[in-house]
């Protein structure tokens, strides 16, 4: 058998171009407010890290984009992350009760 053989079907894209969404990831939220979240995991991002987020609210059938930033980081229990862009009416919405009833599963980027 020849040690260089590629078995792949079909062409790749770079990864830089692709981003994935883990369905199956719904990290639990410990706060949430119209300029953040704290998300707990226990491997969480380092601080600096920009993330896409979507942000699901009970009773909305839209999902609210944000791009955030890490600002705080508890070793093994989570991370702060900042909301760096999100429109205006997304922000309001967040500012309305109840925000404690929503997961956000985040598309995470490099």
């Amino acid at each position: 058998m020849r040690e260089n053989y590629d078995r792949r079907c079909g062409p790749r894209v770079a990864a830089h171009e692709a981003v994935v969404e883990l369905l199956d990831f719904r990290p639990r939220l410990r706060d949430l407010s119209e300029g953040g979240v704290f998300i707990e995991d226990p491997r969480p991002l380092p601080a600096g890290r920009m993330l896409r987020l979507l942000i699901r609210l009970d009773g909305h059938s839209r999902a609210i984009p944000v791009w955030g930033m890490v600002r705080r980081v508890e070793k093994e229990k989570g991370m702060g992350i900042e909301f760096i862009e999100i429109s205006a009416a997304d922000r309001a919405t967040l500012s309305r009760p109840p925000v404690s009833r929503c997961y956000t599963p985040p598309a995470l980027v490099g």
